[in-house]
């Protein structure tokens, strides 16, 4: 009975993934602002994301600021203090979070439908009114401080940091979104608030939103007390020279001290001519790589060899750019073998060198988990969202599962030729000092001191 069960479930859900929520979608306009609707009447709950069209690339001079400004709202206003405004939103049992990329931001908010129209005049209030208190900004930039130096003992964190700065170096994307220690001396309420102010009166905005009908009697909220209208038009767009192609691949070494462990990071910034819209086969790619112990670097790294406990690859696009990465971590004398590893699997790959069950495999393993993808209306939403942002139409979500059982390892084999071609690639260690003799076996080495990403 179990069984039958689970392939009715299994059926059915592909069946609601192929088409999920389409005909529950509506478009709208509140005062000019498009707003996407999913209708969804199974809970008394809400969920709305609003989307700027600029991130951190707007931040000016003072790095940090977009993020700063929209994350530490919270802090107070000229009419209420931090603690008020956190019991408040507690008292309405509602989640406000923001999220700043380099391209975009996001203001979150959640919570139960009886309560949208106080929480959202709350919300649109700290968006208008917000002070950053200098008391409240002095705690939170010494608890982000505190962060950022915890993170010298959190060694794969740090190798994460520093391996993104240093392969998307000489273009835009390469900045941490909430700037470094450095630039947080130059964060106070004056930047904050002007920030804040070109978010809410300059940039384009759009808003998605699921839950009952009820929930659309905040329109008027949304553009009085927000202030959000069909005035605010920016949108980023950003223009730089690609990057260029190297002759051998870069090698970096970030010393540190009591590292139980190397973390090797191997990949490359993918140019945005490098693209094509809607490619499924860059998460093809991280899948057949690394997605489980059917994988190929699992099955090479650990199953054979026992170089790794895990290992994890993607390759994924932003509107104007992507990231192809390999992230793992060994012994330090096992590191030069590793990479070694590395570079033959990927050379199999891209000579179509490989088990063709094996990629069987992975297509049926990342198509099936499709449907996944709407267990939650928010999840759903955020991939609409997404995809607004990349300027595509909704029809290639609702593909993609057919498209990646489409495709032949010849496909596969040439994007790994493109994205993880080893000349191109930069590689970063992160461990003990003496790796630097070890590393030269493979090309000239790099020292890089971790202070100066932070």
């Amino acid at each position: 009975m179990l069984k039958y069960f689970f392939m009715a479930f299994i059926i059915s859900s592909t069946a609601i993934a192929k088409d999920y929520g389409r005909d529950q979608l509506q478009n709208l306009s509140w005062g000019g602002v498009d707003v996407l609707w999913l209708k969804d009447d199974r809970f008394p709950t809400y969920s709305i994301s609003v989307y700027f069209a600029d991130g951190a690339l707007g931040d000016g001079k003072v790095k940090g600021s977009t993020s700063a400004a929209l994350g530490l709202i919270k802090s107070g206003t000229r009419r209420y203090g931090q603690k008020e405004i956190s019991d408040t939103l507690d008292f309405f049992a509602a989640n406000l979070d923001t999220s700043v990329n380099h391209e975009y931001s996001r203001l979150e908010i959640s919570g139960l439908v009886k309560d949208i129209v106080p929480t959202m005049k709350k919300v649109c209030h700290l968006m208008q009114d917000s002070v950053y208190p200098k008391s409240e900004l002095k705690k939170e930039l010494d608890s982000l401080h505190a962060s950022l130096a915890n993170v010298e003992t959190d060694h794969r964190s740090l190798a994460d940091l520093v391996f993104r700065e240093v392969s998307l170096k000489g273009v835009p994307f390469s900045y941490p979104v909430t700037g470094r220690m450095k630039d947080h001396k130059f964060l106070n309420s004056n930047v904050l608030k002007k920030r804040l102010e070109q978010l809410n009166s300059e940039v384009k905005k759009r808003i998605y939103i699921t839950g009952p009908s009820e929930i659309l009697n905040i329109d008027k909220i949304i553009n009085e007390e927000c202030g959000w209208s069909s005035k605010a038009t920016f949108v980023r767009n950003v223009d730089y020279k690609s990057q260029k192609t190297t002759k051998g691949p870069s090698i970096f070494l970030v010393p540190v001290k009591k590292a139980n462990q190397a973390q090797v990071r191997i990949g490359r910034f993918l140019n945005k001519d490098e693209l094509i819209p809607g490619d499924e086969r860059h998460a093809l790619l991280g899948e057949f790589l690394a997605g489980g112990f059917t994988s190929i670097l699992m099955d090479e790294l650990r199953t054979k060899r026992g170089l790794v406990y895990g290992v994890g690859a993607f390759s994924a696009a932003q509107r104007d750019y992507g990231r192809a990465v390999i992230t793992t971590a060994t012994r330090a004398e096992k590191v030069v073998e590793l990479i070694n590893v590395v570079k033959d699997s990927l050379q199999k790959l891209s000579l179509k060198e490989v088990d063709q069950q094996r990629f069987e495999l992975a297509k049926s393993g990342l198509a099936g988990s499709y449907p996944f993808r709407f267990e939650q209306s928010e999840h759903y939403l955020f991939q609409l969202l997404f995809l607004d942002h990349l300027g595509l139409s909704y029809d290639e979500l609702y593909k993609s599962a057919d498209k990646i059982r489409g495709y032949k390892l010849d496909d596969l084999s040439q994007l790994a030729n493109q994205v993880f071609e080893w000349d191109n690639l930069t590689i970063l260690v992160l461990g003990e000092a003496s790796l630097k003799k070890e590393l030269e076996k493979l090309g000239k080495v790099t020292i890089l001191n971790y202070k100066d990403y932070l």
